[in-house]
């Protein structure tokens, strides 16, 4: 089965933005 390379884009774009959230978050309260 061919994976729908939509989905997969959607879903590497969506765990980015969270892993670069989870950063910000991470370094506020490590700087803050």
């Amino acid at each position: 089965m061919a994976p729908n390379w939509e989905d997969v884009y959607l879903g590497v774009c969506i765990g980015l933005g969270i892993a670069i959230v989870e950063a910000a978050l991470i370094l506020v309260v490590v700087l803050g």
